[in-house]
Parts: structure tokens; C-alpha cells; sequence
């Protein structure tokens, strides 16, 4: 046997299949179908069972199938994913052993090295593998370590901001009270407040709160959560007033907590780092599939929960953004699900996991969860789970637990059958029970790619992902410095506007540091929507929000800052002064003008950059990154294969399984020529020796000459039953060479397949779709004040 023979697309290789009766392994390939994974798995087994090292093969083959994996790590084991030696060389399993494992083992650490790679070389072997699939696996896919709360992997925020959702999102009423109220226990939970979302007037402020800024297209920084809290944007909540309902004095109670988070210096890196944006933890810019680790180890339980709550909706409101497919597009796994999806109690991270386990099959992305103790699950969840691979099961009410899950599903099998199974279950060795499948299997997991060296520290993270970090450019500083001549161009007092132009003032959002001077800076806040219409997949409205700076003469249009948010309020601030603003601006009839010169720019300077595929005939969607694109057309293609693939399939599997009957014919009627040529030499035999032993017991007697005759006859017909034994395995050999012809046949045009559909093969082009002009609104338009500091050199430092 061979990589050919496992290497299939579409087709996990986890091990070979196991005869429980016997107690040995087999020759035969475990080869799981990874389509079935939309209907998610579960991997259950005590601590030693093997369960870690088959949840990591697992994702290995999905890395080398071209699947991205987004990974949640409460233990620190996944960071083993990363351990990919190629060259199985002795220092590159040095700087990862222990020395602790080379002192018992009497060999220092550089024998010890040496041990462990000899011992991986000849794991592999065993298994059919070697360097070439770990560099496979390596070139496949990209693996980053995030780290929530920690420098020691890549930054990852969920404090950032609370974007508004997206629009179909938004547009579903169900998925957004879903999303706030998951999202407001996240934060309510990370204070340490578990709160009833029907009951609590701490979560139901706080979601109004959102659902108000969200419904006006506002996303919120933290901040501004906090500054909400002590003044919302409504006064009242149902039929009770906002002071009757939630007094201002309890308010500030809980602003004061909230702001405990944000003043924390330990808390400060939360702040930083990446936000989180599946997409891009999905795919690379360049479309390279990623196996993304979200490694949580080092956090308290209260920030565990917050994380994987907000990082649980995110992946839920990206689920949602998606088109409809049978493939699987992405993996979500969580290494151990105690204490996050329970059968009892319900913490914020629950309702998300349901959502996944309920609806993601419809989108193509599958969820691998793992537990040492089945009773720790949601019963509706496990009945939500298609695959279920069980080792070795601690206590009775484990084993209890998973018999009856097992038999819910198929009631034919046998309790008593099933006890004996799960009992003697051996380490590495799994009963795996498929839905989509038929019968219950038994399987030994193979050798895994990578160095299972156990836990993978905070320090060994910084190693690990040293390199990824100098790849990563840092964020440039929102501020802008600007040098000006502030003394000409400040006046101290508010000019008087016209009666019929608005203004806001938006809210310093940095500090402005000691010494400085803070003034207001005048620019005009538009906001429009557009309408932008692409034969067959495009028909998009996008709302955008733009500052313009204004000069001597007017706005400078071409000089437009699209934002991102926008938070203001209709007070001004007491401690700044304020710029003047220029004549031109406040003239008769200018400002309706410009709103016109507005609608304009938004036809003429505000295309929406996409990205085009010609292969496809398809767009990106608007603020898709290339990355997220290509992965989606990677789908797209991958979709495209399998269906290809499920063509040529069917072509060739009459003419395979008719060739299959053929030869299960043919070696029938071996089986019966044998066994006929074995009867007539047994019978000649014992002719031919009665007839000899008779002329001895004749005593001078003539021998029987016309039995003798028949058993000469006889002897004859054994020579034509052996020729016809002869012609049949001939003719078995013939026909297998005919079915081996057909499956190279079949495989041939499976490779060509492949080939064509190799997504580095894939073209994309930028290109600028303008609005539709008739379908362009104008909804906001007013002068707009911006806090600035100016040191005592006259730089100017913006505060949003």
C-alpha cells in the first residue's frame, strides 16, 4: 500500500481500520469523507486515549485538503501544529524536547533529539508516510498563534470596537436580537455579572444601547459603551422612563465597572491587536488557506468565556454573510468544550454554539468539538452531531452516556455489543459512529505530521511566532500631524452659523496630553448612500460617511477621509476653542451647494474598488479583501471539483462495480473448480489405490483390468479439471488487469480534474464599479467640529 491509495481529494486519512475481535490492526485504509463534516463531529476519550493526536491529524488533513480552520486552544496543545519538520532532523526536534524526558531517559538532550527523530522517521514509515507529506502539509496552509490578552502570539482584540453588523444581518431581526444579546452577556460576563437577558436591566440597557447605535449606523469603541451607559441615546425603556427604569446614580455603578476594563493596565493589550475579522483568519492576502489558533491557556475564566463568546458571534454573523453549499468550506474546532457548552446551565457561549451546531451545515462549515466527559454536552447539541468518534471512557456514566446517544441514532445496535467495545477500547484506538455513513467502525489513528511535544508555553508561543510578527505590519497611529500657524487661524468662540446649517461636534477619543492647547477644527460631515448595480451577483446599497476639510474657498472634496465611525454629539466641549471658518462656507445658498457638489462626488469619486474573477464572472463583495476573496473562489472551485469529480465517479462506477461482479464470479467459480478438481484426484487417487491393492490381496489372481482402465480414465479428467482451474485464474487475472485499467482510468481523469482546478491558478483583477446615479441619496450633511491638541510648536494632533 501507498500514499495513492489515501491520498484522495475529499478524503481524510486518520488511520487504518482495526479488527476488535482479533485485537490487531488492519491493512485497510480509515479514510474519512470530509463532506461529512458539515454535519460537525465530536471526539470523546479520557485523558491518554489518543483523542488529541486524532483531532490534530484531522486538521492536518484538512490543511492539505485546502480547508481553513479556525481553532479555539484552552490547553495549549494546538500550537503542536506548528512543529512541521520536513527534514526529520535532530536540531529541529531539539529546541522542543525536554529535558526532563532526556534525564529519564539516561541520554542528554542532543541524543535525546536524535531518539525523537528516529522515532518520528519510523512512526511515519509505518504509517506510509514521510517528509514529503509534512512539507506538503507545511506548503498548504498557513498556521498563526492568536493571542487574546498577550504579546507572545498575534494580538487579537474583541474590545476594539462593536461594529455594526452587517446588513443581512441587520436585516434579520431574529439574527440581530441574537447577536446583541450573545454579545451583551459576553461583556456582562467579563465583570463578573451573569445576567438573564429577559430579566436583567443591566443586559436589557446595555443591548438597547447597541440595538439604538447599530439601527443608526454607529459602531462603538468602548468608550463609547461606557459614556453610553451613563447617558444613553433614548430616555426612555419600554413604558417606564430611563430614571424610573435604571436610575442615574445605578448607571454610573455600572459605567465605573465597565471602565475597570478599560483602566486596567493589565487589560490595556486587550486594546490591541488584530479585530476580529473571520475572513482574514481564514484565508491569507494572497488566498493561502490558514489554520488559525486562538490560544487561551494563559487567561482567567472570566476572560475564556468572554473571548470564545465574542469570537463564537463573530463566526455566527459570518456564517450568515455566506452563500448556501453542500462542500465544506471551513472547520471550527474547539479542543475541549467543558464548561462552554453545558447541558444545564446557559453561559453566553452557548446560544452561538447551538446556532453553529443548528444552522452551519447550510453554509458548508463544519464543527469538530472534543471533551474528555460526553456528560458535559448539551443534549440538543449532540443530537445536532453527525460523527462521533469515542476512545477510551472513564466512568460507567460516560459510557452510558454515549451507548445511548449511540443507539438514539441507530437502534439496531446491540447495547451489550456496544459495552464491550467502548470498554476495551485500546489508546489510539476509536469507535466511530457516521450518519452519513452505515455501520459503527473501529479505527487506530495514524502517525501524526507533527511533533506531539504537549503543551506549547507562552514563551515557546513568542518563538513560534517570532517571524509571523515581523511579517505583520503594525497599525499606523489614527493621530494626524499637521504643522499650521494655529495663532492666525484660531479665534477662541464658536462663529454663528447660518439658521439652516447644522453642526455636531464630534468626541476626543485620545488623550490629548499635558500643555497643550485643544481647538476645534471646522470640516463637513457627509453621509450618503449609493447604489451600485453589476450584472449578474452585484446589486449593493452601501452608506458612506466622509469628513471634507474646508480651505479659504469651500470643501475640498479631493480631499475627503472616508471614516469608519462616527461619534458625535450636539455639545460642544468647554475646554476648546475653535478655528475659524472660512466666509465662503457660511455665504447665501453656498452650504445647499455644496450638498450638491456632495451628490456629485459621491457619483464621480466614490466607485467601489472590487475584485473581479474571470474564471468565476464574479465580485468581490464591497470591503472584501483579496485574501477573503480568493478563499471564497477557492470554495467556489472547490465546489466545481467535487461536483466534476462526483460526475466521473458516477461514469466509471458501473464499469466498476460490473467488473467487481465479474471477478466476485470468477473467483466463485475458482473457488469450485478447485474444489472440484480437489474431489476427482482425491477419488482417482483412492481408485487407483484400490486397484493396486486389490492385485496384492488377489494372491495370483488377474487384476480387474476395466476398473484399473476406469481409474487411468479418471486420472485423466483430473489432469482437464486442473487445466480448467488453470484457464479460470487466467482468465481472474485477465479481468483484474482490466479493473485495475478502469480505477488508473478513473484516477487519471481525477488528477486532470485537480490540475485544472488548482486555485493558484486563479486571476483576479481590480476593478471600479461606480453608483448608479439615479439611486444616490444624500442623508447627512452639516459642519462638523474636530477636536485637535496643538503642542507649543504649533503641531496639531487630531483626538478621533
Amino acid at each position: 500500500m501507498s500514499k495513492l491509495d489515501y491520498e484522495k481529494l475529499g478524503s481524510f486519512y486518520l488511520g487504518k481500520k482495526y479488527d476488535f475481535g482479533k485485537k490487531e490492526l488492519t491493512n485497510e485504509y480509515y479514510l474519512y469523507d470530509s463532506k461529512d463534516l458539515t454535519t460537525h463531529g465530536l471526539c470523546v476519550g479520557m485523558t491518554g486515549s489518543g483523542k488529541t493526536g486524532l483531532c490534530l491529524s484531522l486538521i492536518e488533513e484538512a490543511a492539505i485538503d485546502g480547508i481553513p480552520v479556525i481553532a479555539i486552544d484552552p490547553k495549549g496543545d494546538l500550537g503542536n501544529l506548528m512543529l512541521s519538520f520536513p527534514d526529520l532532523k535532530p536540531e529541529d526536534f531539539l529546541p522542543w524536547i525536554s529535558q526532563e524526558e532526556a534525564d529519564k531517559k539516561g541520554m542528554t538532550l542532543e541524543e535525546y533529539a536524535e531518539s525523537t527523530a528516529e522515532l518520528w522517521k519510523n512512526g511515519l514509515q509505518s504509517w506510509d508516510e514521510d517528509g514529503e507529506r509534512i512539507k506538503l502539509y507545511k506548503d498548504s496552509s498557513d498556521v498563526v498563534i492568536y493571542t487574546p490578552g498577550s504579546k507572545s502570539g498575534i494580538s487579537v482584540t474583541a474590545l476594539k470596537s462593536f461594529d455594526v453588523p452587517a446588513q443581512l444581518i441587520m436585516e434579520n431581526s431574529e439574527a440581530l436580537n441574537e447577536k446583541i444579546q450573545t454579545t451583551v452577556s459576553g461583556i456582562l460576563s467579563l465583570i463578573g455579572i451573569e445576567a438573564d437577558p429577559l430579566q436583567s436591566r443591566e443586559h436589557i440597557l446595555i443591548s438597547n444601547i447597541l440595538s439604538y447605535s447599530w439601527s443608526e449606523g454607529k459602531s462603538l469603541t468602548l468608550a463609547d459603551l461606557i459614556r453610553l451607559i451613563q447617558q444613553p441615546q433614548f430616555s426612555s425603556i419600554g413604558v417606564f422612563d430611563l430614571e424610573s427604569f435604571f436610575p442615574q446614580k445605578d448607571r454610573m455603578a455600572l459605567s465605573v465597572k465597565v471602565n475597570s476594563i478599560l483602566a486596567s493596565p493589565s487589560f490595556s493589550v486587550w486594546l490591541e491587536g488584530e479585530s476580529l475579522d473571520i475572513g482574514k483568519f481564514l484565508y491569507t492576502k494572497e488566498g493561502k488557506p490558514k489554520i488559525s489558533i486562538f490560544s487561551i491557556a494563559h487567561l482567567s475564566d472570566k476572560e475564556r468565556m468572554f473571548f470564545v463568546t465574542m469570537l463564537l458571534n463573530e463566526l455566527v454573523a459570518w456564517m450568515r454573510t455566506q452563500q448556501g453549499t453542500s462542500s465544506l468550506r471551513a472547520l471550527f474546532y474547539m479542543d475541549e468544550i467543558f464548561g462552554y457548552f453545558p447541558p444545564v446551565s446557559n453561559p453566553p457561549s452557548k446560544q452561538p454554539m447551538l446556532t453553529l451546531l443548528k444552522q452551519a451545515r447550510a453554509f458548508g462549515l463544519g464543527v469538530m468539538l472534543a471533551a474528555q466527559n460526553p456528560v458535559d454536552i448539551d443534549y440538543k447539541g449532540l443530537s445536532n452531531i453527525g460523527t462521533w468518534f469515542i476512545g477510551r471512557l472513564q466512568t460507567e456514566r460516560d459510557k452510558s452516556r454515549m451507548i445511548e446517544g449511540l443507539r438514539s441514532i441507530n437502534s439496531e445496535m446491540d447495547k451489550g455489543g456496544l459495552e464491550d467495545i467502548i470498554s476495551g477500547l485500546e489508546n489510539r484506538t476509536f469507535l466511530v459512529s457516521n450518519t452519513n455513513g452505515s455501520n459503527a467502525e473501529i479505527f487506530q489513528t495514524r502517525w501524526a505530521l507533527n511533533y506531539l511535544r504537549g503543551p506549547i508555553t507562552k514563551p515557546q508561543i513568542e518563538i513560534l511566532m517570532k517571524d509571523k510578527k515581523s511579517e505583520i505590519s503594525k497599525a499606523a497611529d489614527s493621530g494626524i500631524t499637521e504643522n499650521i500657524n494655529v495663532s492666525s487661524a484660531v479665534s477662541g468662540s464658536k462663529p454663528v452659523l447660518p439658521q439652516d446649517v447644522k453642526e455636531v461636534f464630534f468626541q476626543p477619543q485620545k488623550y490629548a496630553g499635558s500643555g497643550g492647547k485643544l481647538i476645534y477644527k471646522p470640516f463637513i460631515y457627509g453621509e450618503g448612500k449609493a447604489h451600485y448595480v453589476k450584472a449578474p451577483d452585484i446589486d449593493i446599497w452601501d452608506t458612506g460617511s466622509f469628513l471634507i476639510p474646508v480651505d479659504d474657498e469651500a470643501a475640498v472634496f479631493n480631499e475627503n477621509e472616508r471614516l469608519k465611525t462616527a461619534n458625535y454629539t450636539s455639545e460642544a466641549d468647554g475646554n476648546f476653542v475653535f478655528e475659524n471658518l472660512p466666509a465662503a462656507v457660511l455665504g447665501k445658498n453656498t452650504f445647499s451647494k455644496l450638498e450638491k457638489a456632495f451628490k456629485q462626488f459621491l457619483y464621480e469619486a466614490n466607485p467601489v474598488d472590487l475584485f473581479y474573477s474571470k474564471d468565476f464572472k464574479a465580485y468581490s463583495a464591497p470591503e472584501e479583501d483579496e485574501g477573503t476573496f480568493r478563499g471564497r473562489l477557492s470554495h467556489l472551485m472547490r465546489e466545481k471539483k467535487d461536483a466534476e469529480i462526483e460526475k466521473i465517479r458516477e461514469k466509471y462506477s458501473s464499469k466498476i462495480n460490473t467488473q467487481k461482479e465479474k471477478l466476485r464470479k470468477l473467483g466463485q467459480s475458482i473457488d469450485k473448480e478447485k474444489e472440484d478438481y480437489k474431489q476427482k484426484k482425491m477419488t482417482n487417487i483412492v481408485d487407483i489405490g484400490a486397484t493396486v491393492f486389490g492385485a496384492f490381496l488377489g494372491k495370483g489372481k488377474k487384476v480387474n483390468t476395466g476398473r484399473a482402465a476406469t481409474a487411468l480414465r479418471g486420472l485423466g479428467r483430473t489432469g482437464g479439471a486442473k487445466a480448467d482451474v488453470e484457464r479460470a485464474e487466467e482468465e481472474y487475472g485477465i479481468q483484474n488487469e482490466k479493473l485495475k485499467e478502469i480505477e488508473a482510468e478513473f484516477q487519471k481523469d481525477v488528477d486532470n480534474i485537480q490540475n485544472n482546478f488548482n486555485a493558484d491558478n486563479l486571476l483576479v483583477e481590480k476593478v471600479s464599479l461606480p453608483p448608479r446615479k439615479t439611486d444616490i441619496t444624500v442623508q447627512k450633511f452639516f459642519i462638523a467640529w474636530i477636536p485637535y491638541s496643538v503642542n507649543e510648536n504649533g503641531e496639531q494632533t487630531r483626538l478621533i
